[in-house]
């Protein structure tokens, strides 16, 4: 009894160990792979950034060197508007939003679009403005304007006379409104994986413990079926002798007693043999 109780033991200790082996396995699982998604959008994002600030880098150089090879004075109108005409040409070749230039004050010599837009961010760009001083070109941080992405590229150019100015292109980064959009979409699906592992978790959990207590139920009633046998064959042992001891009581009785003067201890074998006979009883239907 006490070995089949041990296996009963080890096998549910094998049965909780599969579940939360099972549970483990599908967690990692959805780890794994929302992990996977979010690493695949960045590195997406950071490649098109990448690209855009490549293409970007490209059009300022090739566009700041057209426009100094029309440009002779900064403040001479008839430069500035064959440079405007420059400035159009890149926009268009390009598919850029913008294309002007600025001045080292921040304030726009020249513009492509009319009337000019309010250019306010230009000033978060300080640090990309000081880097296309130093190595001619530079582009920007992304710029967020009325919900729309944009990125800038920033190239220095100088005049005859020494003034330096600088050509900003602008365009526009719509790819980063899609990533966002993913991302949402990966937050909301990583949310709802988390809700049906949750209830994937209660659901296996529920179902182990049902299956548990079946397999308890199921040994336990095999225990006492066990039991009830081993009672039923008790029972047969003690009686068979018991009914022995009873005919040999009887014989003895009308060997040796005195029909006058009854002997109390065949009473007393009687009373015990009964007594015997109701226990067994009782002990049987216990058993059933």
């Amino acid at each position: 009894m006490a070995e089949a109780s041990g296996t009963f033991q080890h096998m549910l200790w094998r049965r909780k160990l599969a579940v939360a082996l099972i549970l483990v396995m599908v967690f990692l699982f959805l780890l794994l792979l929302n992990i996977a998604s979010y690493t695949f959008l960045r590195r997406t994002g950071r490649q098109l950034e990448a690209s855009l600030d490549a293409r970007l880098q490209t059009a300022a150089r090739l566009g700041a060197t057209i426009v100094e090879n029309d440009l002779i004075s900064l403040y001479a109108r008839t430069d500035l508007a064959l440079v405007q005409l420059d400035l159009t040409q890149i926009r268009s070749n390009n598919e850029l939003e913008a294309a002007y230039l600025i001045d080292p004050g921040l304030n726009v010599l020249i513009d492509t679009q009319t009337p000019p837009p309010s250019r306010g961010y230009i000033r978060d760009d300080s640090l990309a403005i000081a880097r296309a001083m130093e190595i001619g070109v530079a582009t920007s941080e992304v710029h967020r304007v009325a919900g729309n992405p944009f990125k800038n590229a920033y190239a220095s150019i100088s005049d005859l006379d020494g003034n330096t100015a600088f050509l900003v292109l602008e365009a526009n980064a719509d790819f980063f409104n899609i990533i966002s959009s993913y991302r949402q979409r990966l937050y909301i699906n990583s949310m709802v994986s988390a809700a049906v592992f949750v209830v994937f978790t209660v659901f296996l959990i529920v179902a182990a413990l049902r299956f548990l207590r079946t397999e308890e139920k199921l040994q336990q009633a095999q225990r006492l079926a066990a039991m009830g046998q081993m009672t039923a064959t008790m029972a047969h042992e003690i009686r068979n002798p018991l009914g022995i001891i009873k005919s040999s009581t009887d014989v003895l009785r009308e060997k040796y007693q005195d029909p006058d003067h009854p002997d109390e201890l065949f009473g007393f074998v009687d009373d015990e043999i009964k007594r015997l006979s109701r226990f067994v009883n009782d002990f049987l239907t216990f058993s059933r």
